[in-house]
């Protein structure tokens, strides 16, 4: 009677074909959940031409409205993360001149400044095949806002590297989906004392975008700077990659 291979063993020959990790560490239901989410959104992706608009409005530290503007894009997205941009503009609402007085005015925009963008870039594809491996996401319970309920995880970065994030999710137990999401950066970013991000976010095609995002942030190069940062967005479908 041949003996049973001992555990070592059966571990390493798991290993060797992919599947010891899986076995020694049990994935949370809804995590899963949203791993197999984010696997059939990629899988069933088309290319499709949308329409986005975005309402800014950015104050400083004592809540005085410095900036308000108005912005929008017709794009194709290629792939997840690819994306094409077809015609935009903006409109500026309001904005104070360097003397605090006030300046109303509309106009076409130009394009953003770099320095102005990376206010805004965030990115929640925190399930997605390619980034789910460079997190822990930690069960914290449940938890209802606003007379529903979530499953709340933990965000720990899992590697070092630049660009990560840490804080608290918010998920549709039954789904995965990402509802809400409250962040920060994982490492310190040059010329930032302070990055918070609070995002409340919907389901779009199976992927999990932002519907308004408030920001707080403290910028030190060169002198301090504390801004609060409301970002509304709405995005609808035009038609097919090709229409």
């Amino acid at each position: 009677m041949p003996s049973t291979p001992s555990w070592p063993l059966m571990g390493a020959v798991l290993l060797a074909v992919g599947l010891g990790p899986a076995l020694a560490a049990e994935v949370d239901p809804v995590v899963q959940r949203a791993f197999d989410r984010a696997d059939a959104a990629a899988a069933d992706f088309a290319p499709y031409r949308f329409h986005l608009e975005t309402h800014t409005r950015l104050s400083n530290g004592d809540e005085q409205l410095e900036h308000e503007e108005r912005a929008w894009a017709d794009a194709i997205q290629w792939s997840p993360d690819s994306t094409e941009i077809l015609t935009e503009g903006k409109e500026l609402v309001f904005s104070k001149d360097e003397d605090g007085k006030d300046a109303d005015e509309e106009k076409d925009a130009e394009a953003k400044d770099d320095k102005e963008d990376h206010r805004l870039d965030v990115s929640y594809d925190f399930f997605e095949a390619g980034r789910r491996d460079e997190y822990r996401f930690v069960a914290q319970g449940r938890e209802t806002r606003e007379g529903r309920e979530f499953a709340v995880l933990e965000l720990r970065p899992r590697v070092k590297k630049k660009g990560l994030w840490k804080g608290r999710l918010w998920l549709d137990p039954a789904t995965g989906a990402l509802c809400h999401a409250e962040l920060e950066p994982a490492k310190g970013r040059f010329g930032v004392k302070r990055w918070r991000v609070d995002a409340a976010l919907e389901d779009y095609r199976g992927l999990d975008l932002p519907r308004q995002v408030d920001m707080d942030l403290e910028i030190k190069v060169p002198l301090l700077v504390h801004e609060k940062i409301r970002v509304a967005l709405s995005m609808s479908e035009i038609g097919a990659a090709t229409d």
